[in-house]
């Protein structure tokens, strides 16, 4: 839950990170622990942030089903 959490502060957008911090509250003990555990990591997360392609993160959104409209695969490769 820690790494997650984590890779999304660094790589994905501010609404992507609310989400991974919504699921730990939501996962009960678990996640909350995991977002403990990961707080004291945030500021060297933040240093290292380096936001994915618009084009990764559209096909990260549509791989976790958060945006419908998120080009598909192929149109993605189609793009290159």
């Amino acid at each position: 839950m820690r790494s997650r959490l984590l890779t999304a502060l660094m790589r994905r957008p501010w609404r992507a990170v609310a989400r991974e911090a919504a699921g730990a509250l939501r996962a009960g003990s678990r996640g909350r622990r995991g977002l403990a555990s990961a707080l004291p990591r945030v500021p060297a997360a933040l240093r290292a942030r380096r936001r994915v392609s618009p084009t990764t993160e559209a096909a990260l959104a549509r791989l976790h089903g958060q945006d419908e409209t998120a080009p598909r695969t192929a149109d993605l490769e189609e793009s290159s």
